[in-house]
């Protein structure tokens, strides 16, 4: 596994950059990964969905890209589910974007 120094000296997992990248990689993902960003409160399956006309599966399908990328999380609340943003990886990938 590849591993990268930036210029503070910490340990950036190229794997993990390399999964937030592909995550990012596509235009439905940016477009909820950015109306997410807006709702610090998070999101729930029917707000998502109205942005787009994709189907069920589709959706549930990006929302599993972006969170085994780290980039959100979901939490249950009953028989809800709310999808908050996980800055920790954009920050790192942010850190290494910039130390280019």
């Amino acid at each position: 596994m590849l591993i990268i120094n930036d210029m503070y000296g910490s340990s950036l997992e190229l794997r993990s950059l390399s999964k937030v990248a592909r995550a990012l990689g596509d235009p439905y993902r940016l477009r909820i990964i950015n109306s997410i960003a807006k709702h610090p409160e998070g999101m729930n399956y029917e707000q998502i969905s109205r942005m787009f006309v994709l189907s069920q599966p589709t959706i549930s399908y990006h929302l599993k890209v972006l969170c085994n990328a780290s980039l959100l999380i979901d939490i249950k609340q009953g028989r809800t589910t709310m999808w908050k943003m996980e800055k920790t990886s954009m920050d790192k990938l942010r850190s290494f974007l910039t130390s280019l």
